[in-house]
């Protein structure tokens, strides 16, 4: 293809050379030049490109894209265009180069910062159940007829973007669908695409940071782009950012929500699980009335489900392909099932930011599970802000986090570990956390190795000892200890109460402790709750339980006290005035009724 043709519909300025030279392809990496090609300069965030200008002159390529000016002298024969922006101009002219196949489509696009990649393969299941033949890009990259490739980013730079949707044309496709995403609109990676249907889920906080956006608002207004590059948009009437968003848009609104303008209104919905599968059905009014089922659970997944109803309904697909198409989905990485086992339910889900992970836990928290157990990681060389908000969310919505590693990139895990997940209870590594215990061990008088063993492997008051040392390593504001004395002999019962009590005074935690045996109570509480069958029948301080006769029962508990001494002491203390117990029942051994 000659240069002229290549860059139709782009402004530029011949700086020398000839607009009939021959281009076999364009590049953007210098590493790829030969004859015969182009090569486009490019000001990006970490370097500019027009410094490989004259290696690739060298090289022998054929013609060069400029942004700035360059030092002509070393590009000899090389044809040089200069335009305002390299990215905007590669773009339309890979369109150029491909054929522009865009043209021939039906171009759906979907941006947002939640929901993005589930609404296009929910979009992308109801256009297949109605016939088309469908290509889709996004974040868990091409898919096209049967065939799926990666891809680095979830909007493809505008060269391999052309390039995709030459091949889906050319393998059949009528329709392309594709994440946009707030860098491939700012970066010029889909200039010169023109959608049918432009799709909006939802806004918040998200990729605002080095080399992203500086700001919300600009965040925002990006994402509002595609609005303006849309025949009909179809969009989330429940969002607070979707009227500054929509400003300046230029298309025909098709509104999904449970406003009651919206024109397709989810009225009510419910929850549904089993073993093996977790999802929600929930009732459509508006424009159209029916019932719908998806195979993914929660309130987001309803949201994503009437875009997806919403951009059928703008195409006029039949209603009995939308409900096909969204009872059958499943999209992989996105609230996933896992099915391992009828006695728990594991989920894989992207989840990258504070506000999708906690929306996808309160999600889960809905269909009341026994635990909720959350491993998790965050990606370097991205906004801190993510890793300070998905360490919280988890820290406060998951019974027990583990945290991994991500795609670091070009950061150390321990540092994306140490700076955005040192929350409150979790320590930065396994041996910090190490460290601590054996220090912890050190402090009830065992040795670290102690650490390693299993409870069955202790003997004695060793078990309570190590298992005490082992819970303060997680940094508690308070410990539950069940019987702490129980089977143990009259002094390692002296001894398990005198380090409880030095660790309550140095660490300053509170105690909580189940017991039948006075003697620890004695030597220990402040305060006490008395109960029977299960309930509290009695509220009371230390000092007021033993200052009062109890039945022969609580004399009986009396064994129980570790040495003679207090278990005199204690007696003597419980002489007095008898309380008024006639409300307890008879069978509670602190009742005057009781028959035992």
């Amino acid at each position: 293809m000659k240069l002229e043709q290549l860059m139709e519909g782009v402004p530029f300025t011949l700086v020398q050379g000839s607009l009939d030279t021959e281009i076999a392809d364009i590049i953007y990496d210098s590493r790829k030049a030969a004859p015969g090609l182009l090569f486009v300069c490019i000001v990006g965030t970490q370097r500019d490109s027009h410094a490989f200008a004259a290696d690739c002159a060298a090289k022998g390529i054929s013609a060069l894209v400029i942004q700035h000016d360059i030092d002509l002298s070393t590009l000899p024969g090389v044809t040089v265009v200069k335009v305002e922006s390299s990215r905007y101009a590669m773009a339309l002219m890979s369109a150029n180069l491909f054929g522009n196949p865009a043209r021939q489509m039906t171009m759906i696009g979907v941006t947002g910062t939640k929901g993005k990649t589930t609404t296009t393969h929910m979009i992308k299941s109801v256009l297949e159940a109605a016939g088309r033949k469908v290509g889709m890009i996004g974040t868990n990259g091409i898919y096209y007829m049967g065939r799926h490739k990666d891809t680095a980013n979830t909007t493809p730079e505008s060269y391999e973007l052309q390039k995709t949707f030459r091949e889906f044309l050319d393998a059949g496709c009528d329709t392309a669908l594709m994440e946009v995403s707030s860098q491939g609109l700012m970066m010029d990676r889909v200039a010169g695409v023109h959608y049918n249907v432009g799709v909006f889920t939802n806004l918040s906080p998200d990729h605002i940071g080095p080399g992203e956006h500086k700001t919300f608002e600009e965040y925002r207004s990006w994402k509002g782009q595609l609005f303006k590059r849309c025949d009909v948009g179809v969009v989330n009437i429940d969002d607070e950012n979707t009227e500054a968003l929509l400003e300046g848009h230029t298309c025909r609104l098709v509104t999904y929500g449970r406003a009651e303008q919206a024109d397709y209104r989810e009225t009510g919905f419910e929850l549904l699980r089993t073993h093996d599968f977790l999802g929600v059905k929930f009732h459509v009014t508006g424009k159209d009335e029916m019932d719908v089922k998806v195979n993914m659970p929660g309130e987001f997944s309803v949201y994503n489900a009437l875009a997806a109803l919403a951009v059928g309904k703008v195409l006029g697909l039949p209603d009995q392909a939308i409900h096909d198409g969204l009872g059958k989905c499943v999209v992989k990485g996105r609230v996933e099932l896992v099915p391992i086992s009828k006695k728990f339910t594991i989920l894989l889900d992207y989840a990258h930011n504070e506000v999708s992970t906690e929306s996808l836990l309160t999600t889960l928290r809905a269909y009341k599970p026994h635990r909720l157990v959350v491993v998790f990681g965050c990606g370097g060389n991205r906004s801190k802000l993510r890793r300070y908000g998905m360490g919280e969310i988890c820290a406060k919505m998951a019974d027990f986090s583990i945290l991994t590693e991500d795609n670091n990139r070009f950061e150390k895990v321990e540092d994306i570990i140490g700076e955005g997940l040192d929350i409150h209870h979790m320590y930065k590594t396994q041996d910090e956390r190490r460290e601590k215990v054996e220090k912890i061990l050190e402090k009830v008088g065992l040795a670290p190795e102690h650490a390693e063993r299993y409870p069955h492997q202790f003997s004695g008051g060793m078990r309570q000892r190590a298992m005490i040392a082992i819970a303060l390593g997680a940094r508690p504001k308070l410990l539950l200890a069940d019987e702490p004395t129980t089977a143990l002999d009259v002094t390692i019962q002296d001894q398990i109460m005198k380090l409880l009590n030095l660790l309550k005074q140095e660490l300053g935690m509170s105690i909580i402790l189940v017991t039948h045996d006075l003697g620890v109570i004695a030597q220990m509480c402040d305060r006490v709750a008395v109960m029977y069958a299960g309930q509290i029948v009695e509220m009371t301080d230390t000092v007021t339980l033993f200052s009062r006769p109890r039945h022969p029962y609580t004399y009986g508990l009396m064994g129980s006290l570790p040495n003679e001494e207090t278990a005199g002491t204690t007696l003597e203390a419980i002489k007095g005035s008898p309380p008024n117990l006639a409300h307890l029942p008879e069978g509670c051994p602190f009742s005057p009724r009781c028959k035992y």
